[in-house]
Order: structure tokens, then C-alpha cells, then sequence
């Protein structure tokens, strides 16, 4: 039976982690994802014999709307954590039954596939010399799909009655309003970025700039290999410009008094009068790391000495092997 494969230990360890890892908001119950392990272990015997008998009843869908940038909103349901976990569960024994059936070309929501797959394979066709490309999106399809259909699909393949009922009543489960989130665009993301970048360039003693460098580059080899597969070098460009500045901005604030600024200016090459007069400016922080003093005596090959990645550099590194 495959309920009995979908509550086996191993799988239901595996959902939980990955519950756990992807996070994500509450549902109707407001329980966060971080009270999930808890729950189970106090009403998991009521739960598995509920499941195995066919009584288990999912609880109702929080909704939120999302705008599209072309207008419209795009409807999502969130589902409490407990029923996300079983939810989990059941998706990785139903994929180990279905996924080996699907097409060579098929990328979207499959293990071990990504978009960057799917990027890859059309680059393959561009270079064979294809240039047409069919853009075909049934619209609003997972709220209009034919859900005796859809059941009837699985019947032919899944004989364990309890499942089925349970999969009918997920795709039947009713929604709540619920409150709407942030829109997830790109500027999202380099919002997100530039916010992860000044929090760890901001960090204090016992924080040496090496240790902030160290983990600067940790987060920017992996947002860059995320991203890596977008054709924007002038993005990746302008975010180490970015950087730079920030961290010639920290810097100056690491200085504090305006003999140590004056001191450190002339270590690096500065001459005397340029550095004392930068050195006592009461100009601000951020539009002193943009004057050409800090641009000559903490330049790319300043930070480079220093150890810090370039996003451009390592984007057009993972980049050579696609073209």
C-alpha cells in the first residue's frame, strides 16, 4: 500500500527536513513552521491512524493575492505546515512512481532539473540554428483543472483507496482571505542582496574586515551561481561597484578619528595635504566613499588584495561553459 510507504519513517524524516528547510508562511492556524517538529511529536499517533484509516481531514487554505506585473492578481494557497508535511510526504513517494514517465524535456518542479536546465537545452537548439520559439500558457490551469479527471489519472496507476481520498480532499480544500505578501520580482531579490550585504559588512568587533570579506564572499559565489545563467553582466558589474563602495565606506567609519583617517590615507599613497584634508571633512560617510581619495587609495586592486571575489569575474567564469 502506499500510504503505508508515504508514513514510513525514512519518507516522513525526509518531508519534515525539507518543511523545514523551505520555511515559508503560516497557514489558517498561524502555526510557524518552527513549532512543526513539536506538533508532530505530541498528535502524530492520532494523525497516522487518522491517515490510515481514510478520517484525516486537511484544514482550510489561506489565500493570498499576488499582482501580476501585466496587471491581475495571481491567486496562492498556502496550507498549514502540518498538512505541507504530509502534503511532502506523499508528493516523494508519488514523484519516485511518476517522474521516471515524464518527457526528456520537461524541467519544471522535477529532482535533480532547474530552470538552468531547461536554459541550457534551449541554448543547445539556438546554436543547432532553430530561432522560432512557441509560447503556449493555459491560463489560470491548476484553478480550472478537471479535478474527476485529474483523479481519474492517478486511479489508473495509485489502488490505495485511502490515498486517493486524501488527494481529492487536498484539491477541494477551501479558502480563507488571508494577508497579501510581498510581491517576488527581481528587484525583490537585489533588494534582498544589498540588505544581506550591508548587514554583514555593518558587523562590529570582534568582526575584523578580513572575517567580513571572507563572509561577503561566501554569500556572493553563492547569489551569483543562482543568478548566473542571466544575461545582465552590466547587473553584475555595477554590484561590485556597489560593494566596493560599501566596504570604502565601512572602512572610513572603522577609522573613527580624523588623525587615524589622516594616518591611513598616507599609508596608502596619499600625500600629505589631500589626506588631512579628507581626513578632518565632515562630509558624510557614503559620499566620502565616492571621492576620488578613497577611489585612489582603496581601488579594485585594494580589496582584490584583500581577498574580495569579483561577482563580475565569477559570473563570467560560470558563464563561459554555456556560450
Amino acid at each position: 500500500m502506499l500510504m503505508e510507504r508515504i508514513l514510513s519513517r525514512e519518507n516522513l524524516l525526509s518531508a519534515l527536513k525539507r518543511v523545514e528547510r523551505n520555511k515559508g508562511s503560516h497557514g489558517v492556524d498561524e502555526m510557524p513552521v518552527q513549532n512543526l517538529r513539536k506538533h508532530i511529536l505530541q498528535h502524530w499517533e492520532t494523525m497516522k491512524m487518522e491517515l490510515l484509516q481514510g478520517t484525516y481531514e486537511p484544514q482550510p487554505v489561506r489565500r493570498v493575492e499576488i499582482p501580476k506585473p501585466a496587471g491581475g492578481v495571481r491567486l496562492l494557497g498556502i496550507p498549514t505546515v502540518t498538512d505541507r508535511f504530509i502534503q511532502q510526504a506523499i508528493a516523494q513517494v508519488l514523484t519516485f512512481l511518476y517522474d521516471p514517465t515524464f518527457s526528456d524535456h520537461s524541467y519544471g518542479f522535477r529532482p535533480n532539473r532547474s530552470a538552468h536546465g531547461a536554459i541550457r537545452e534551449a541554448k543547445g537548439y539556438i546554436r543547432e540554428g532553430n530561432r522560432w520559439v512557441v509560447d503556449i500558457d493555459l491560463e489560470k490551469f491548476f484553478d480550472k483543472v478537471n479535478h474527476d479527471r485529474l483523479m481519474g489519472v492517478l486511479a489508473k496507476r495509485i489502488e490505495d483507496k485511502h490515498l486517493l481520498k486524501l488527494i481529492r480532499k487536498y484539491l477541494k480544500s477551501s479558502f480563507t482571505n488571508g494577508i497579501e505578501p510581498k510581491v517576488r520580482i527581481a528587484k525583490e531579490s537585489v533588494k534582498r542582496m544589498k540588505n544581506k550585504i550591508r548587514e554583514i559588512t555593518s558587523r562590529k568587533k570582534p568582526y575584523s574586515m578580513d572575517y567580513r570579506i571572507q563572509e561577503l564572499n561566501q554569500y556572493l559565489i553563492g547569489w551569483c551561481g543562482y543568478f548566473a545563467l542571466a544575461d545582465t553582466p552590466s547587473v553584475f558589474r555595477n554590484f561590485d561597484s556597489w560593494i566596493r563602495r560599501r566596504l570604502r565606506m565601512c572602512t572610513w567609519k572603522d577609522w573613527k578619528l580624523p588623525r587615524t583617517k589622516v594616518r591611513k590615507l598616507i599609508g596608502l599613497g596619499a600625500s600629505k595635504g589631500k589626506a588631512y584634508e579628507w581626513g578632518n571633512s565632515r562630509k558624510s560617510y557614503w559620499r566620502i566613499s565616492k571621492s576620488p581619495i578613497l577611489d585612489r587609495t582603496l581601488g579594485n586592486s585594494y580589496w582584490s588584495s584583500r581577498g574580495l571575489k569579483s561577482l563580475l569575474a565569477r559570473y563570467e567564469t560560470l558563464r563561459y561553459p554555456l556560450n
